[in-house]
C-alpha cells in the first residue's frame, strides 16, 4: 500500500506542533520549545510546494504582517525585549500562517494527529492535581506551562473535538468535565470566555443552528445569572467568586493589583486619549507599551493582557487597523467556517490574557 505524502506530512504537522505541550509539561526546564512551531512550519511549506497550492492572497498576508511588525521595530527604542518580541513575533506569526495555509481543507486530518499530545497533555494536567494545593493566589502550573496557557490549550482540545473531529456526545461529555476540572484549578477565565464566543460565532454563522441556538442561548444566559447570583448569596469568598467572578480575587499583592486588568485597562485608555498625532498614527513600536504606560522605556516584559490595546499603543492606529484588518481577510478567506474558528477562539482569548506572540 502506498503512502500518500500529503497526507503522511499533514499528519506529522499536527503531532509535531502540538507535541511541544507535551514536551513542556514533562521537561519544566526545556529551552528552545518555539523550535518546534519552526519545524511544523518547515514541513509545511514542503506540503504547499508538493500540493503547489500558494496563491497571492497568502502571500500577501505574510508580507504584510512582516511589514507591520518591522515598522514597530524601527519605532521602537531598540531594548532588548523589543529585539526579542519581534524576532519571535515575525517568526512564530508567519509560521502559524503557513501552517495554517498548509492545512487549510485538511483540518480533520490534521486534528485526528493533534489531538494525540492534547490527550496526553490533558491527563498530564489532571494528574498533576494531587500534586497542587489549590488557592486563590496559588493557582494550577504544570512544567513551563501557567494556568493561562493550560486552560487556553484544553479547551482548545474540547473546541477540536467538538467542531473538527465531531465527536459524539458520549465522548464529549467526559473530554469537556476533565477539561473544566482542570481548568477551575488553573483559576483561568480568558479560555472559557473565548470558548463561549466561538460558540455562539459558530451557531450565529450556521443557517441550519441560527434560530434554535438563540433560544438555547436566552436559555442558558438567563440559568447562569440565576445560578450566579444564588452562589453569590451564600459565599461571595470562595474560590469559584474569586477567581472567575472577581477582576482582582481579595488578597492580591499591591503589585498584581496596580498591573491588574482592572488598573491597567481604564488608564491605558486614559492614556490614549492624551497621545500626540504621530504617537496615535503610528504607536511606541514593538515592545513599548511600558514606556507608554509609565513614560519610561522600562526594557521589560510589560503588556496589558488586551491584544487591542496593546496593538494600538505599539503599532498605533495604522499598523493596529492593518493587522487586525488582515485578521478579518483571513477569516474571510477561510474555506469553510470551522476553518476559522481557531482565529475566532485565539482572538478572543487574547482579549483577556497573554501578549502579542500569544
Amino acid at each position: 500500500m502506498l503512502i500518500n505524502p500529503t497526507k503522511m506530512m499533514t499528519s506529522i504537522v499536527g503531532v509535531l506542533l502540538y507535541s511541544q505541550f507535551v514536551i513542556g509539561a514533562i521537561f519544566e526546564n526545556f529551552s528552545g520549545l518555539s523550535i518546534i512551531t519552526f519545524f511544523a512550519a518547515a514541513i509545511s511549506i514542503i506540503l504547499i510546494v508538493y500540493d503547489r497550492s500558494i496563491n497571492s492572497n497568502f502571500v500577501y498576508i505574510v508580507l504584510v504582517a512582516n511589514f507591520i511588525f518591522f515598522s514597530s521595530l524601527l519605532l521602537s527604542r531598540f531594548s532588548a525585549y523589543s529585539i526579542d518580541k519581534f524576532i519571535f513575533l515575525v517568526l512564530k506569526f508567519s509560521s502559524m500562517l503557513v501552517i495554517g495555509y498548509a492545512i487549510s481543507g485538511r483540518s480533520k486530518l490534521f486534528f485526528d494527529s493533534a489531538v494525540i499530545p492534547l490527550y496526553i497533555f490533558l491527563i498530564i494536567c489532571f494528574f498533576s492535581l494531587s500534586d497542587s494545593t489549590m488557592g486563590v493566589n496559588n493557582r494550577l502550573e504544570v512544567g513551563l506551562y501557567n494556568p493561562i496557557w493550560i486552560s487556553r490549550h484544553l479547551l482548545e482540545l474540547f473546541l477540536i473535538c467538538m467542531f473538527f473531529l465531531e465527536k459524539n456526545k458520549y465522548f464529549l461529555i467526559p473530554i469537556f468535565s476533565l477539561c473544566l476540572i482542570v481548568t477551575y484549578y488553573a483559576g483561568s477565565k480568558g479560555g472559557l470566555a473565548a470558548l463561549a464566543v466561538t460558540y455562539i460565532y459558530f451557531n450565529l454563522t450556521n443557517d441550519k443552528y441560527k434560530y434554535r441556538f438563540l433560544k438555547e442561548l436566552l436559555i442558558i444566559f438567563a440559568t447562569v445569572i440565576i445560578l450566579v447570583y444564588l452562589y453569590r448569596s451564600f459565599d461571595n469568598s470562595s474560590y469559584m467568586i474569586q477567581r472567575f467572578l472577581s477582576v482582582v480575587p481579595e488578597g492580591s499583592s499591591e503589585s498584581i493589583v496596580n498591573e491588574s486588568r482592572l488598573v491597567v485597562w481604564p488608564r491605558s485608555i486614559s492614556l490614549l486619549s492624551d497621545l500626540d498625532i504621530s504617537e496615535y498614527l503610528f504607536g511606541f513600536g514593538i515592545g513599548g507599551f511600558s514606556e507608554f504606560y509609565y513614560g519610561v522605556d522600562q526594557g521589560v516584559k510589560f503588556y496589558p493582557h488586551n491584544i487591542v490595546i496593546e496593538l494600538v499603543v505599539e503599532f498605533g492606529f495604522i499598523g493596529a487597523s492593518l493587522f487586525l484588518w488582515l485578521l478579518f481577510f483571513y477569516v474571510y478567506k477561510c474555506r469553510n467556517i470551522k476553518e476559522s474558528l481557531m482565529v475566532v477562539y485565539f482572538f478572543t482569548a487574547a482579549q483577556f490574557s497573554g501578549d502579542l506572540p500569544l
